[in-house]
């Protein structure tokens, strides 16, 4: 299995971070979609364990319908940025989908965003702001499709 799953990132991820923010892009139908996977379970069976990041897809019924039938050669699975604390890897998803007008927009499949109940104090990367922009505009990650 790659490194990385199926995501694309230009460094290998370190499960010993939080979590990831992440934007599934539909290459084809120009549709995006904003989450976040931590790399640790929370539940009760699989506290403290590593989670199926690699294989995750999205807990999105808008995305399971997106993938279905679909072959996934026709989506980007970006991650956008690692993030090392609970309050930074849940502000990052808020700010993605606000910034990238996602409740007003038909194209973006979150129409609802999560609350928010921490003081924030990671900072953002600039390569979060860039990979975020880069992923809006439907640019290339082809670069990195290469090196998995």
């Amino acid at each position: 299995m790659k490194l990385n799953g199926h995501w694309l990132f230009p460094d290998q991820m370190q499960i010993s971070q939080m979590g990831f923010v992440y934007c599934i892009r539909d290459d084809y139908m120009k549709e995006i979609y904003f989450g976040k996977k931590s790399y640790k379970g929370k539940g009760r069976l699989n506290m403290g364990e590593e989670s199926n990041w690699k294989k995750y897809l999205s807990s999105s019924s808008y995305v399971r319908n997106m993938l279905t039938n679909r072959p996934h050669e026709e989506f980007s699975f970006i991650t956008l940025e690692e993030f090392s604390t609970p309050s930074g890897l849940a502000f990052a998803e808020v700010w993605a989908i606000t910034s990238a007008l996602c409740p007003q927009r038909k194209d973006c499949g979150n129409v609802l965003v999560p609350k928010i109940s921490y003081n924030v104090k990671e900072q953002f990367t600039d390569r979060f702001l860039e990979r975020f922009q880069r992923a809006t505009l439907f640019e290339s990650f082809d670069d990195e499709k290469e090196k998995q």
